[in-house]
Formats: C-alpha cells, structure tokens, sequence
C-alpha cells in the first residue's frame, strides 16, 4: 500500500472516531440540557400551583371567618342545638345563603 494512501486512511479514521466522539458528546449534553429545562419548567408550574392553594386556603379562611361572625348564624345555630325542632333549617339556610352572596359580591 502506498505511502499516500495510508497517510489518507489514517487521518479519514481519525476525523471519524473524532466525530463519533464530538457526537456522543453533544449528544449527552443536549440531552442533560433538555432534562434541566424540563426539571425548571415543572419546578415553575408546582411553585404556581402551591401558591394557587394558599391564596384557595386564605380565601376559605376569610370565608369561613365572615360566616362565623354573623351573630344572627351563630344565635340561630345555638337555638338549633338546645331544640330538637327542625323549624330553624331555612331561617338557618337564608342565613348562609345570605353569607355566601355577601361573600361573592367582596370577590
């Protein structure tokens, strides 16, 4: 074999094995990159979705709160529990149907 020929197969071999290895490398750190930006993005959407529940949590609070403050509820509630009487279910319905209407306006 000639002396040229061999100088020509050994540098075409080296290009490859050097682009097989350029190759696996990018290829691994595209992928690491790839993983990162998904691991960001859900991170992203789990800090929104917790956030999301805590202001769900305070707003059920203040619900709450606003309810359990009416006097009229909580008179009524006491009336209810010493009577075994059921006359005071739709004064007490009226009462948090009014509650929450109040609280929907405030929204």
């Amino acid at each position: 074999m000639n002396i040229r020929l061999k100088l020509v197969v050994a540098m075409v071999g080296i290009a490859l094995v050097s682009l097989a290895v350029l190759a696996g490398y990018a290829s691994w750190l595209a992928s690491k990159t790839m993983l990162a930006t998904a691991a960001n993005s859900l991170e992203g959407v789990a800090v929104s979705r917790v956030a999301r529940t805590v202001n769900t949590q305070h707003a059920w609070r203040k619900q709450i709160e606003t309810i359990a403050q009416d006097r009229l509820l909580v008179d009524s509630l006491n009336l209810f529990r010493q009577t075994a009487y059921t006359r005071y279910v739709k004064r007490l319905s009226r009462i948090m149907a009014r509650s929450i209407d109040a609280q929907s306006g405030v929204q």
